[in-house]
C-alpha cells in the first residue's frame, strides 16, 4: 500500500533497511534523505518520479526485489532529464528480482548489480519494451553487473511495426546468465559497446518443427518456408533446439552496432549436443539487417568442438551487414560462419579484415549464403580448412581476395570435396586471386597477441585505394594495424630527449609506455638511465636522466614491451609495437669546441638519405641504419620502406587536407 504522495524531487532515495518497523505491505517514507523509500516499488508507486530524476538505492541488509513498470504509472523522462535508477554514492546495491519498464523513454539503469546466485525468478535480469503502438527511445543501461541469472541478461523488445530505438548498452558485465546474454528483438539504431559476456549457461532443449518442403524448388535452408503454416507444408522435420548466444540480434531489427564489446568462456557441455548452438554473436533473420559488427574480441566459444562453437554466425538471410576488426581466438565449428546444418546464412555482408586464430572446424564456414565480400581476413591454425564454402542454393557466389590463410598447406574446401591448396582453391572457386598462404609470424598464444610479424605477409596486402587508415602503401590483413617505427633523433635543444617518430594513424594514440619497457637507450655502449616517456604529436619522447653527449653513438633498442595502439579489441586489446633497433640521429651538443671539429652524420649529425649502395653496417654514414630486432629481417631495406612509407603517408594526408 502506498503511503502518501511524496513531494517531486531530483533523487529519491530508496534503502532497504528504512522503516524496519512498518508492516511489510506498506511505503512509508518520501524519498527524502531522511526518510527514503524502502524498495523500488515504492519509489515507483509515489508519484514523485519526474523526468530528471535519479532513483538512487542505498545498501541494505537483504537484497532489494525487482520491480515491474506494469504495476505503475510512471512517466518518460526526456532527451536532456533522463530518470536514472542507479546506487546512492559509495553504496553498491544488489538486486535479486528482475526489473521491467515497459512503454518508457529516456530511462537510464545504471551500476547496479543484478546476482541470481540465491535463486532468482526464471526471467530476464533487464527487460526494455515497447509494446504495441509506444515508441520507445532513449533507454540507456550502462556500467550493469549481471551474474548468475536463471535467464537472459538484458532483453531489448520493440514490435515489428515500431522497434524500439537509439538506445545504449554499454559497460555492463554478464557472467553465468542463461541462454543469451543481450536478446534485441525489433529494435533500431542500438549501441552495444564496451560490454564484457562470459560464462552463460545452455539453455533447456525445446521441441521446434521445421517446415522442409512448401512448394515446387522451396526448401528449408534456403528460408522459402520460414513463415509456411506447418499444416500446409509438403514436408517437416522435428528438432530439440537451445543454446548460448552472447548476444541475439533478431526480429525486424535494423541499424544494430555491435562494438568493442569481449566475449569468452562459453564452455557448458550441455550446449555441446545436437541442436544446440553456441555463439558469440548471432544474427537471424532477414528482418535484422544493415548493422556493424566491429572490433570485438571473441575468445573460447565451445573450443575444441568442430560440431558447435560460432564466433560470429549470420542466419536467414539476415543483410547488410558490415563484421570488420574483430579478432576470434580458439573457437569451435567455425570463426566466421554463414548459415549452419539448419539454415542458409545471410546476403549482402561485408567479411572485411577480421582476424580467426585457431578453430575445430574451418576458419571462415559460408553456407547458403550470396552476395558476400570476404576479403582482408586473416585465418591461423584452422583444423579443418581457413574457409570451406557449400555452394549449393547460392544464386550468386562470395567475393573472395586478399585474405592470409595460414595452417597445414591447405586453404579451402569447396562443398563435400577434399581440402585444396591455394591455386587448386583458387581454381575451383574463381576467387580469392589475391590471397596468400603464409606464416604471418603471429607470436604464440596464450597470451593472445595477434599482431603480424612487422615484415611478414599480412603487412600491406589490401588493395592501397581502401578508403580507410593504414600504414604504409596498403591496408593489413587481419583486424590490427600496427604502429611504423620511423626514426630516433636527439635535437640540440634538448640532449635529454631521444624522439621516436611513429605512424600510428589507425587507431591513436598509443598506450603502455608510460613506464617506458622495454625501451633501453646506449651510448657507446652504456645504458643511459631514462626518467620517463610521453608522447607527442606523432612522437615518443624518451626523457634521460642526464643529457646525451654530442659526438657519441647512440642506439635504441625496443624488445619484450607493453607499447600498443588504442584499437581497444574487446576494450582490451591493440597491435604491439614490434621489436626493433634504431641508430639515433644524435644532434646533442659536443662536450667542447674543440670536439666538433670534423664532426660528420657518422658521428651522430643528421645523416642524409642515399640509395644504401655499398652501406658496410651501422654508422658508415651511408643510407640507413635501423635493423629489425627479429632475426634475419633486413637492415638497409627496412630504413628504406620505413621512410617511403612515412613520405606516402604525408601525401596521402596532404590529398585528404586539400579534399
Amino acid at each position: 500500500m502506498a503511503g502518501p504522495p511524496a513531494a517531486a524531487a531530483s533523487v529519491l532515495y530508496v534503502d532497504g533497511d528504512a522503516h524496519a518497523e512498518a508492516p511489510p505491505d506498506q511505503c512509508p517514507g518520501d524519498g527524502s534523505d531522511a526518510s527514503p523509500f524502502r524498495s523500488l516499488d515504492c519509489a515507483f508507486a509515489s508519484g514523485a518520479v519526474r523526468a530528471g530524476t535519479a532513483i538512487q538505492l542505498r545498501d541494505a541488509a537483504t537484497p532489494y526485489a525487482g520491480v515491474d513498470s506494469a504495476d505503475h504509472a510512471l512517466p518518460s523522462g526526456a532527451a536532456l532529464d533522463p530518470i536514472v535508477i542507479e546506487p546512492a554514492p559509495g553504496h553498491a546495491p544488489i538486486l535479486t528480482g528482475p526489473l521491467a519498464l515497459h512503454g518508457l523513454s529516456f530511462w537510464t539503469v545504471r551500476d547496479l548489480v543484478f546476482d541470481g546466485s540465491g535463486g532468482a525468478p526464471s526471467s530476464e535480469a533487464i527487460r526494455i519494451t515497447a509494446p504495441g503502438g509506444t515508441a520507445v527511445a532513449g533507454v540507456t543501461i550502462e556500467g550493469v553487473t549481471i551474474r548468475a541469472w536463471p535467464g537472459r541478461g538484458i532483453v531489448l523488445r520493440g514490435t515489428s511495426t515500431l522497434p524500439l530505438s537509439a538506445s545504449t548498452i554499454q559497460g555492463c558485465r554478464i557472467e553465468g546468465a542463461e541462454d543469451a546474454g543481450l536478446w534485441l528483438e525489433h529494435v533500431a539504431a542500438i549501441l552495444v559497446v564496451s560490454n564484457e559476456i562470459s560464462e552463460l549457461r545452455c539453455t533447456a532443449y525445446a521441441p521446434f518443427t521445421l517446415c522442409d518442403e512448401c512448394g515446387a524448388g522451396q526448401c528449408a535452408p534456403c528460408g522459402d518456408c520460414l513463415d509456411e503454416p506447418l499444416e500446409t507444408c509438403g514436408a517437416t522435420s522435428d528438432h530439440e533446439i537451445g543454446g548460448q548466444t552472447g548476444v541475439r540480434v533478431l526480429g525486424d531489427s535494423t541499424g544494430v552496432s555491435l562494438e568493442r564489446n569481449h566475449f569468452h568462456d562459453f564452455l557448458e557441455d550441455d550446449c555441446g549436443a545436437e541442436g544446440t548452438r553456441t555463439a558469440a554473436i548471432f544474427v537471424t533473420a532477414a528482418g535484422a539487417r544493415d548493422g556493424l559488427v566491429t572490433h570485438n574480441l571473441i575468445e573460447r566459444i565451445a573450443p575444441g568442438n568442430p560440431d558447435n562453437g560460432y564466433g560470429i554466425l549470420m542466419y536467414q538471410s539476415a543483410p547488410g551487414w558490415q563484421i570488420e576488426h574483430n579478432v576470434l581466438y580458439d573457437i569451435g565449428h567455425c570463426g566466421l560462419c554463414e548459415g549452419d546444418w539448419l539454415f542458409h546464412g545471410s546476403r549482402q555482408t561485408r567479411w572485411w579484415r577480421n582476424t580467426v586464430i585457431g578453430t575445430a572446424g574451418a576458419g571462415i564456414d559460408v553456407r547458403w549464403a550470396a552476395e558476400l565480400e570476404v576479403a582482408g581476413n586473416l585465418v591461423v591454425d584452422a583444423l579443418d580448412v581457413p574457409v570451406r564454402v557449400g555452394p549449393e542454393g547460392t544464386d550468386q557466389l562470395p567475393s573472395f581476395d586478399d585474405n592470409l590463410y595460414w595452417g597445414d598447406g591447405t586453404v579451402g574446401r569447396w562443398g563435400e570435396q577434399p581440402p585444396l591448396d591455394l591455386p587448386a582453391w583458387q581454381a575451383e572457386c574463381s576467387c580469392d586471386a589475391g590471397s596468400v598462404d603464409a606464416d604471418p609470424g603471429l607470436p604464440p598464444a596464450p597470451p593472445l597477441d595477434p599482431t603480424p610479424a612487422a615484415q611478414g605477409p599480412a603487412i600491406d596486402l589490401l588493395d592501397s585505394t581502401s578508403p580507410e587508415i593504414f600504414h604504409g602503401s596498403a591496408p593489413d590483413a587481419g583486424a590490427l594495424e600496427a604502429p611504423l617505427v620511423i626514426d630516433a633523433r636527439i635535437e640540440a635543444g634538448t640532449p635529454d630527449r631521444v624522439r621516436l617518430g611513429l605512424v600510428s594513424e589507425a587507431a591513436p594514440p598509443l598506450r603502455g609506455y608510460e613506464g617506458c619497457v622495454g625501451l633501453t637507450v646506449r651510448a657507446s655502449d652504456e645504458v643511459l638511465a631514462l626518467d620517463s616517456c610521453e608522447v607527442e604529436g606523432s612522437e615518443l619522447v624518451i626523457r634521460l636522466v642526464e643529457p646525451a653527449v654530442g659526438g657519441t653513438d647512440v642506439t635504441l633498442d625496443y624488445a619484450d614491451g607493453t607499447i600498443t595502439d588504442s584499437a581497444s579489441i574487446g576494450g582490451r586489446l591493440g597491435a604491439h609495437l614490434r621489436p626493433f633497433t634504431l641508430v639515433v640521429a644524435n644532434d646533442a651538443p659536443l662536450p667542447s669546441a674543440d670536439d666538433t671539429a670534423g664532426a660528420s652524420a657518422a658521428d651522430g649529425g643528421t645523416a642524409g638519405l642515399d640509395d644504401g649502395a655499398g652501406d658496410a653496417g651501422d654508422g658508415d654514414g651511408e643510407g640507413c641504419s635501423c635493423r629489425s630486432g627479429a632475426p634475419g629481417h633486413p637492415l638497409a631495406l627496412a630504413w628504406l620502406l620505413l621512410l617511403a612509407r612515412r613520405a606516402r603517408a604525408g601525401a596521402r594526408r596532404a590529398r585528404a587536407g586539400a579534399d
